[in-house]
Formats: structure tokens, C-alpha cells, sequence
């Protein structure tokens, strides 16, 4: 399985809307293998994720943890890997587009 994730970081600081405003935005490129039990129940390609975790199960696993800011039930997405990567980290603008090469 693999998945990109736009991430950022969320200053304390507001734009003249009253909204947070972010920097430091990338699209990080994960892979996994030997994925099962996975719950997706809750979660669509256009998710806001408020966390993304980490969980070790087993000498031979983890648990892979996908905590969404839309889901009103408390479900959250989350599924076993028995191997992860990180492919790639790559910079990018607030929209997730990728930024020209220098």
C-alpha cells in the first residue's frame, strides 16, 4: 500500500480571516508492506488527518494509525504493516503543488 500525505506545520499566528496560518509544507510519500486488518470505514482520498501515528505490535509489525479531524464518530482509519518507508519528502506549496526546482 502506499499513500502521500500533504503535511505542515500549524503556527500560532492568524491571516487578517482569523485563520492559522502554516509553513514548512511537503508531500511525504509513504510505503508499506505486508498490510492487513486494514479499517477505512471512515476515511475518502480527501481526508484531513489531525495525526498520523505509529503503534509497534509485534516483533514483526506496527500498527499504523490515521486520526481524522472530519470523522464525527471517533472512527479513524488505521490498518498493520509489517514494513514501512518513507520514498520520498518533497517541498511543495500550501495547495500541495509542487514547488519548481531551484
Amino acid at each position: 500500500m502506499e499513500m502521500t500525505i500533504h503535511a505542515f506545520r500549524m503556527l500560532d499566528k492568524t491571516d487578517e480571516k482569523g485563520y492559522f496560518t502554516c509553513d514548512l509544507h511537503h508531500l511525504i510519500h509513504f510505503r508499506f508492506e505486508g498490510v492487513s486488518d486494514i479499517q477505512f470505514d471512515q476515511l475518502t482520498w480527501a481526508n484531513i488527518l489531525f495525526e498520523l501515528g505509529f503503534e509497534l505490535q509485534t516483533p514483526s509489525g506496527f500498527k499504523v494509525i490515521l486520526e481524522s479531524v472530519m470523522s464525527n464518530d471517533g472512527s479513524d482509519g488505521t490498518f498493520f504493516a509489517e514494513r514501512g518507508t518513507v520514498v520520498s519528502v518533497i517541498p511543495c506549496d500550501s495547495r500541495g503543488k509542487l514547488l519548481p526546482l531551484l
